[in-house]
């Protein structure tokens, strides 16, 4: 029976449970050589203690330290830090897999997963090496060199994976490893912990919870409805509320058990399943409203659009006609403009009736109802076929989530010709974006209530892998706005 050792690390919680996961599941069919070995045994103190110590100061107090450090490390070329953590250490795990003899290394932690790839060329042994991640978009630490496989834990996973360097071929999609949860019990939960009849939230902020949990809490507090909060984690006070009452549970390991899955009649759509359970936006009502009366904030995004567009594409030569496709093309501005600029005709790929209503009486009253072809359809399941020369959109991809940002990307690049080009537009996760959000909803104005802003490295990095390559970007407002060519088919 083979000999495997677990890689983990006991920094937070998640890495652990994950190592704990796999070797539940190894016991069931049957393997028992299995050790779990902890990373932090086998780094030595001077920099175990005060890594963890800045981790968990930034975590608390500094955030914006910790997400500045996160975004500058995560990069193609290793940086100083990787080669650091992939440096101390070796000599101990170099003796603990000798010590082992194990026949496979399984690593759920990204510094675990440097110290064996470093071991392995230090000992000269070809160590069969699998690295589990277990963030759902992996960071650049995560693509060591010594790995033979990752697994991924979602398709965007594994395309941001490859994008920092692992070879295709050698990454698989297999989700994060979780322990089997336990046979839902509400009846018994809420027996044990001697509970009434009010609703329960379950209320979690991982193994090291923050200040701004307590804020989370103290917001509960003010609910004007009946309910239980069960707290997994050690709050700094609890407080006063006039509906709420406050169970402290403290971090727990049967957490699965305290939120069993809850019976419905109706199962969730796929699309919402893969949304997280965002509230889908209206469009129906945005599209109305666009139609009954003039909308200034409309009126602005389309002129800086447009002019977004005219700086990417300065410079680049398009055909003579180009052929042009817009996906979520909602009332067709920007396409009618470029169709008027750069001459040629356009596809434009929307499934709201109201919005294709207005854009064809757009299109009609400036003359270029001829040069417009209308897809009324859900933009997923756009073949394209190769066969535009631009193919674009604004505000579309970050309205989907899981599985589906996966399929919007690929619709898009699908619909490109080979040496054509793809401009997006999508908001990016900035301080501009965020203050001009707040701004919306303090007058009751956003209803973008799935839009998720994208970090500002991610559209290249997805578009990567089918074929494309970053030529030109701009910022347009509160978005970011990407020119990529397609050099190669993916």
């Amino acid at each position: 029976m083979p000999r495997i050792v677990l890689l983990h690390a006991s920094v937070g919680g998640g890495h652990t449970r994950a190592a704990t996961a796999i070797a539940a599941a190894l016991a069931a069919r049957g393997h028992a050589d299995v050790h779990l070995v902890d990373y932090n045994d086998l780094v030595p103190a001077w920099q175990r203690v005060p890594v963890q110590a800045l981790y968990q100061l930034a975590l608390a107090r500094a955030p914006g330290l910790w997400r500045a450090y996160y975004r500058r490390t995560d990069q193609p070329q290793p940086t100083l830090a990787a080669h650091a953590l992939a440096a101390a250490g070796v000599a101990r795990t170099a003796a603990r897999l000798i010590e082992l003899a194990p026949d496979l290394v399984i690593s759920t932690f990204t510094g675990g997963g440097a110290l064996v790839g470093a071991a392995r060329a230090c000992l000269g042994r070809p160590l069969p090496h699998v690295m589990v991640a277990t963030d759902y978009r992996p960071h650049r630490h995560w693509v060591r060199d010594g790995v033979d496989r990752w697994c991924a834990p979602c398709a965007d996973g594994r395309a941001a994976l490859i994008a920092q360097g692992a070879p295709a071929d050698r990454v698989i999609v297999t989700g994060i490893p979780i322990a089997a949860p336990p046979r839902p019990d509400p009846i018994g939960v809420r027996r044990d912990l001697g509970l009434d009849a009010r609703p329960l939230i379950l209320v979690a902020a991982g193994a090291q919870p923050t200040r701004r949990a307590q804020r989370l809490i103290d917001a509960l507090a003010a609910l004007p409805v009946p309910a239980q909060a069960l707290v997994c984690f050690p709050m700094a006070r609890v407080p006063r509320s006039a509906h709420v009452r406050f169970v402290e549970l403290g971090l727990r390991r049967d957490f699965d058990r305290l939120a069993p899955p809850t019976p419905s009649s109706t199962p969730p759509s796929p699309r919402s399943e893969n949304r997280m359970s965002l509230v889908a936006t209206n469009w129906d009502d945005h599209f109305a409203t666009i139609g009954r009366r003039s909308n200034l904030v409309e009126t602005i995004r389309i002129r800086q659009v447009f002019a977004a567009y005219r700086r990417l594409l300065d410079g680049v030569t398009l055909p003579r006609a180009p052929r042009i496709a817009e996906l979520g093309a909602g009332t067709g501005h920007a396409s009618l403009r470029l169709v008027e600029t750069y001459g040629g005709s356009a596809t434009l790929v929307e499934r709201n009736h109201a919005a294709n209503a207005l854009s064809r009486a757009l299109w009609t009253r400036r003359g270029k109802g001829d040069r417009v072809r209308y897809v009324e359809g859900d933009l997923l399941g756009f073949d394209g076929e190769g066969a535009y020369d631009l193919v674009h959109s604004g505000g579309v991809v970050e309205h989907f989530h899981g599985p589906d940002q996966a399929r919007v990307v690929a619709a898009h690049a699908r619909a490109v010709a080979p040496g054509g080009l793809l401009a997006i537009l999508v908001p990016v996760d900035t301080l501009r974006y965020r203050a001009f959000r707040a701004a919306l909803r303090s007058v009751g104005k956003w209803i973008y209530t799935d839009e998720v802003p994208w970090p500002l490295e991610l559209a290249p990095r997805l578009f990567a892998p089918h074929g494309f390559r970053l030529i030109a970007q701009t910022p347009c407002g509160h978005e970011q706005g990407y020119l990529l060519e397609r050099t190669r088919r993916a």
